[in-house]
């Protein structure tokens, strides 16, 4: 974390990682648009494989209201009869809170929002608005798994520092084949 001011208001995350991971019984990667209750729209189908190992990029930025985040992710199987095949993906987001809040940040991670003034407690809550785009592509050599994109646009309500109220419309594309466009709704609520 080379920029961290006192209260996280102002910040820049980096990391990296690397994973490897026993898949002795053979391995599924699968992944669906951008919402839980989605169907996967790309699938390798499980084939065989010892390993794999798993590459991750991350980092973050933090300046007052506004924030953008990133990660790049790259994996390779370890099989030589299907020439130990490679996936990739990544993702880019950006949000800024109306209202005046930022992003906290605790213990390397992104935590809970609290709004500066709570809603129903003299305060609206916190209004964030948001936007992401992601792309992972799980064609490799004979395993053809397929590509998929997802831009997604968001608004959050944070009433408090333990519910909010968020609404997403994701649109979806399946490489060569097509679309799907979502609108999820979610309250949550953190205990």
């Amino acid at each position: 974390m080379p920029v961290f001011d006192g209260n996280g208001s102002k910040l820049v995350h980096l990391g990296l990682s690397a994973t490897n991971r026993n898949t002795a019984d053979g391995i599924v990667c699968c992944q669906g648009p951008e919402i839980n209750l989605a169907p996967d729209m790309v699938d390798t189908k499980k084939f065989a494989c010892d390993k794999m190992m798993i590459y991750n990029g991350e980092s973050a930025a933090v300046y007052g209201p506004f924030s953008v985040q990133g990660e790049v992710f790259s994996s390779r199987a370890s099989n030589g009869a299907l020439n130990d095949p490679s996936f990739f993906s990544y993702y880019a987001m950006a949000s800024f809170f109306l209202t005046g809040e930022h992003r906290e940040y605790k213990a390397g991670s992104f935590s809970n929002v609290s709004p500066l003034k709570s809603y129903g407690s003299g305060g609206f809550g916190a209004v964030e608005l948001a936007a992401r785009y992601s792309f992972l592509d799980l064609d490799s050599g004979e395993i053809k798994g397929g590509k998929l994109s997802n831009i997604s646009v968001g608004a959050n309500w944070y009433l408090n520092s333990y519910s909010r109220i968020m609404v997403n419309y994701v649109r979806s594309e399946l490489v060569d084949v097509g679309f799907a466009n979502i609108l999820g709704t979610r309250l949550q609520f953190i205990f």
